[in-house]
């Protein structure tokens, strides 16, 4: 997914494995410069509508297939 404006772009990129700063050197690497980063999911946990600075507690069906994917 991309979106464009007058002076910047929004990109979705999905990586399995990262070290830190990652995204920023990939962009850095093709000269785009990164404002900021919003982190959308995390193995087979979804952010859905959760507000910035908010908790919630995983439901029983999330901490299982969390449980699943780190036993891989």
């Amino acid at each position: 997914m991309v979106k464009t404006g007058l002076d910047r772009s929004w990109l979705l990129i999905t990586i399995r494995e990262g070290e830190k700063h990652q995204v920023k050197n990939m962009c850095a690497a093709i000269g785009h410069p990164v404002m900021t980063i919003k982190r959308v999911s995390l193995g087979p946990l979804s952010l859905g509508r959760l507000a910035p600075g908010a908790i919630r507690p995983l439901s029983s069906k999330e901490i299982q297939a969390l449980k699943d994917y780190v036993s891989r």
